[in-house]
């Protein structure tokens, strides 16, 4: 069991690193993002097949994600999150990085209370 929340730990940080690497340097990973915001959508599509992760899947991913998404001021029910975005008033670009924050803080609370329950589960303080 603690090889694999070890593994799920490292996997998520990975995660974490290369979306970092993807804010960082959107044009390279993206092309042109000024024109169209739905390149991050495709882009996560296959990154997530790439790493062989499936988000919806993970205990706890989508709630934490929806309740993210709250927070932020958009409706987790609405499934074309960036429409709501560009209908804000924020331009392709903006909308790109709104979505890639969404993702960073949604893997980081993930990673955060799966620690805090692992911790909880062994009996330490949290």
């Amino acid at each position: 069991m603690k090889k694999m929340i070890d593994s799920r730990y490292l996997e998520i940080q990975e995660i974490l690193r290369r979306l970092g690497n993807v804010k960082t340097r959107k044009s390279m990973y993206l092309g042109d993002c000024r024109k169209d915001y739905f390149l991050i959508e495709v882009f996560l599509i296959g990154f997530y097949l790439g790493v062989n992760v499936r988000p919806k899947s993970l205990d706890g991913h989508w709630s934490i994600k929806k309740e993210v998404l709250t927070k932020r001021g958009w409706d987790p029910k609405n499934t074309l999150v960036g429409n709501q975005m560009l209908s804000s008033g924020m331009d392709h670009l903006a909308v790109i990085d709104e979505i890639l924050e969404i993702e960073i803080e949604t893997w980081k609370l993930l990673l955060e209370r799966s620690a805090n329950s692992e911790l909880s589960e062994s009996g330490q303080k949290v």
